[in-house]
């Protein structure tokens, strides 16, 4: 006889196989020109991102049947549906959080395909991130109540009543001390370590220069000028940091039994894991580890994906400053706690290296539109076609930390 116990563990498992044989694929890319001063409304951009991917793929609008969008965007999905006349759309939602939502968009849409509540879903970030709302300025944080009183804001880390009143206001400055206690753990000096975050940013700006996108692709970047740069948050200097830029981007996920004849090229999504472990509106600074970005358990992307670590050709890491390039290789082993240092000032990271990693410039030297980018560069990838081509990339992988996705190569 069959337990209700047996039963139930049957049927978990059944309807987990039958979720993971439901296949998902990137049918599209689209990003705007990045600049300082964009000129446009983030509608706009959110518009011109869109109709960008839909052109990339080969469908037109009305295949769109379901917008997935961040909580952060100021454009609405009606607003959307109105200006690009989406009569098709049946799904909408939206993620929380900031750079971290950009797996989770990925991770709905999914969700909308399994269940069968679209076949086309767009997912979009618009930011005026330069001309309008900076993420980097600390002053955002506070409160003013008068003008010789500010109150400090938030829950946790920036502003909060247990750090604003004693300056930390910025991402900056707690990721500078996620820097300097990733030195303690690991007993680096400071020149060990400055040796290892200017060996990401130099490897990233090489890149940048055949990137025409690239906000730096005319500034090329040497030791000597990493050293000599001005200090932001110590240990982090300004090559450390990512660019506020305004722009947009726009990626088409898509049932590909559906797609597949419909769109130029169809990019499998392997596997994508995310959890809020790490995670929420405001990184932290009271984890028992703040070596690291995330635990053991964010390994499992790949045995969703039945691939390891060493499958991986191609990686697009979130690098809102250059310490989480090397944190996060050490989270998802790609090299020994400790050892993302010398694996980045060995050139590993380079295009003829074992992990080549942000080859269009990454966050720090493209710029950031919230790490949605990063994502587009390894549907490019997968495609073969970046500007800086890994040959034979069959296998991408992007994480902003807390998340993950697995690509494989391209279904022409």
């Amino acid at each position: 006889m069959i337990s209700s116990t047996d039963m139930g563990e049957k049927e978990t498992n059944k309807f987990r196989s039958r979720f993971a044989a439901q296949r998902v694929a990137i049918a599209g890319i689209g990003m705007t020109k990045l600049s300082k001063e964009s000129g446009k409304t983030e509608q706009q951009l959110a518009v011109e991102a869109i109709l960008t991917a839909v052109e990339d793929s080969g469908l037109d609008l009305q295949s769109i049947d379901g917008i997935v969008k961040y909580s952060a965007d100021s454009t609405k999905e009606s607003t959307l549906v109105d200006m690009l006349g989406l009569s098709n759309a049946r799904f909408f939602a939206e993620v929380g959080y900031g750079g971290t939502a950009t797996v989770g968009v990925i991770a709905l849409a999914q969700a909308a395909i399994a269940s069968g509540q679209a076949r086309c879903v767009v997912c979009y970030r618009a930011m005026n991130g330069r001309s309008g709302m900076r993420y980097g300025r600390g002053e955002r944080m506070l409160k003013s109540k008068s003008d010789d009183i500010a109150i400090a804001d938030g829950s946790r880390t920036f502003g909060s009543a247990l750090t604003g009143p004693f300056g930390l206001l910025s991402p900056s400055q707690l990721m500078g001390l996620w820097a300097r206690r990733y030195a303690y753990e690991f007993g680096f000096d400071d020149e060990t370590l400055s040796g290892g975050l200017a060996a990401v940013a130099m490897t990233q700006r090489a890149y940048a220069a055949n990137n025409p996108h690239a906000m730096l692709r005319d500034r090329p970047l040497s030791l000597e000028d990493y050293q000599s740069s001005r200090m932001i948050a110590e240990p982090l200097r300004l090559p450390d940091f990512c660019l506020e830029v305004d722009g947009g981007a726009a990626i088409l996920v898509a049932d590909p039994d559906w797609a597949r004849g419909r769109v130029r090229k169809l990019v499998p999504v392997l596997a994508v894991d995310r959890n809020l472990e790490r995670g929420g509106d405001t990184p932290t600074l009271y984890h028992e580890r703040m070596d690291r970005l995330v635990s053991e358990r964010a390994r499992r992307i790949f045995s969703l994906a039945d691939v390891s670590p060493e499958d991986v050709d191609v990686a697009a890491i979130y690098d809102a400053t250059s310490v989480m390039v090397l944190m996060a290789l050490e989270d998802y082993g790609f090299c020994g706690r400790g050892e993302a240092i010398e694996f980045a000032r060995t050139g590993q990271l380079g295009i003829q290296g074992k992990l080549p990693t942000n080859p269009h410039g990454g966050l720090l030297s493209e710029g950031y539109l919230h790490g949605i980018n990063n994502l587009l560069e390894v549907v490019r990838q997968m495609r073969g076609e970046s500007v800086n081509q890994v040959a034979g990339a069959q296998v991408g992988f992007y994480t902003v930390g807390n998340g993950s996705v697995l690509l494989g190569d391209a279904d022409a």
